[in-house]
């Protein structure tokens, strides 16, 4: 049996405030009626594009992806 771990600068970094990936993310409020409408859309088909759920939930691109965002947070999408 072998083990290879590997470690970087990375492994200690808490993700989101040393590293300003929040900052990444576009200002826009999001609420719950947005989410819902954000989910709607993805349900429709789990593997659409960004751009086919922005039209079909008929958003401005950023709160689409502050939108989808917030839901990976929550845990109800993610990307691969």
């Amino acid at each position: 049996m072998r083990l290879t771990l590997g470690l970087s600068g990375w492994t200690k970094n808490d993700w989101m405030a040393a590293s300003a990936l929040d900052q990444l993310v576009p200002p826009v409020v999001v609420d719950d009626p947005l989410l819902e409408k954000i989910a709607a859309a993805f349900q429709r088909d789990t593997s659409q594009s960004f751009q086919q759920i922005v039209q079909h939930a008929q958003l401005a691109p950023a709160t689409a992806a502050a939108g989808l965002n917030r839901l990976a947070l929550l845990g109800q999408v993610i990307h691969d």
